[in-house]
Formats: C-alpha cells, sequence, structure tokens
C-alpha cells in the first residue's frame, strides 16, 4: 500500500530479458529508470558468467507429536538440517546442498536423508504427513560470499548463496552507503565483496 501510494509501478510474472544501466527490457519494451538494481539471483548467469547454482530441497511435513518453538539447526555428521516451526503443526525441513543448477523435482535421495535427519531429532517426525515438496537453486560465487556491483545507474547484487534472509539487511545497508556516494563501511562492508575486491583483502594482502 506505501508503495503505492509513493506512485511506485509495479509488474508480476515479467520476464526481464536485459539490464543495463538506468534501463531494463520487458516485453521488448525498454523502461527507463535513475536507479538498476539487479538481484535476480542465478537467473542472472547470462550476465555473470562466473556465477553458480547450488541445489536445494526442502520439505512442508504436518506433525502434532513435534513441539518445537523455535528454529533448530542438526549438525548432523551426513545430513545437516535446519527445521523451521510453523503455525498448525506445520515444519519446514531443509535443505540439501547440491553442486547443480537442476531445478526438477525432489529426489528420492534428498527426500530420505532429510526425514531420516529430521527422525533422529525428534521421533515425532515419523508420523508426519509431507505437504509439500520446494526445489530450487541458490546463487553463489566460488567463494560463496556474496558480491555487490556498482556503476552509476545501475547496482548487482548476488551470490548470496545459503545466507539471504540473514544477511539481506546488511547488504541492502552497503548498498544504501554505495549509492549515496559514501564509501561502505561496517563489519558487513569487509565480508562483501565490492566491485571485485573485499575490504580485508587489502589489509591481509
Amino acid at each position: 500500500q506505501a508503495l503505492q501510494e509513493a506512485g511506485v509501478t509495479r509488474y508480476y510474472h515479467t520476464e526481464v530479458q536485459k539490464i543495463a544501466a538506468h534501463a531494463i527490457e520487458v516485453n521488448g519494451e525498454t523502461v527507463r529508470y535513475d536507479m538498476v538494481c539487479d538481484c535476480r539471483g542465478p537467473d542472472a548467469e547470462d550476465d555473470l558468467p562466473q556465477l553458480r547454482g547450488v541445489r536445494g530441497e526442502l520439505l512442508h511435513v504436518i506433525a502434532p507429536d513435534v513441539k518445537l518453538r523455535r528454529p533448530v539447526r542438526m549438525m548432523h555428521p551426513r545430513y545437516p538440517l535446519y527445521i523451521v516451526p510453523r503455525e498448525d503443526d506445520r515444519y519446514v525441513i531443509g535443505a540439501t546442498k547440491i553442486e547443480s543448477s537442476d531445478r526438477s523435482e525432489i529426489s528420492v535421495r534428498a527426500t530420505l536423508e532429510l526425514l531420516s535427519a529430521a527422525y533422529a531429532l525428534h521421533p515425532g517426525f515419523a508420523e508426519a504427513r509431507i505437504i509439500e515438496t520446494n526445489t530450487h537453486c541458490r546463487p553463489a560465487w566460488r567463494d560463496n560470499l556474496p558480491y555487490l556491483e556498482y556503476q552509476p545507474g545501475l547496482v548487482r547484487i548476488n551470490g548470496m548463496y545459503r545466507h539471504g534472509f540473514l544477511i539481506a539487511p546488511a547488504l541492502c545497508e552497503v548498498m544504501t552507503q554505495k549509492i549515496c556516494g559514501h564509501e561502505p563501511e561496517g563489519a558487513a562492508a569487509r565480508l562483501i565483496r565490492i566491485d571485485g575486491r573485499r575490504a580485508y583483502d587489502e589489509v591481509d594482502g
């Protein structure tokens, strides 16, 4: 609602053909902007050839016999996973990490591994009902660190790997500093590769 009141035009389910400084091409039409922010994830691989996809699979289950209140991170020696509780006895169990850009349906092996690890964590998952599965690819660079590239009229953010929701606020802060003409600073700026380098690369030599 706030965006609508500010006069922002939104496009849903729209394929982007090309991105450039100050411009986005959609449906054969070039639309001009003051600033373009490219955060397409793995779909930007044509413009960022060093980007790779890391396949991730997860399950949604209903498990009334499990009473977890907070997210759990299980460092299983073979199947490290997380379990996130949702409303109405629903849990998200994930996620695999496979070096592949394949986005097809979840595999039998991944399903067995995730459910076996969940059952090892809590026997109440034995009678859980699988209600949904998801598969997608995480965008990642060779060092698995996020990357921000800036030029007038265009900023690219990508490569957040498995940590998108956790580091998105820090990335937005660094991006804002860069767009406003300030040199990014703070802990996040030391970890994120900005325009091809990280702050501590110069310190560490």
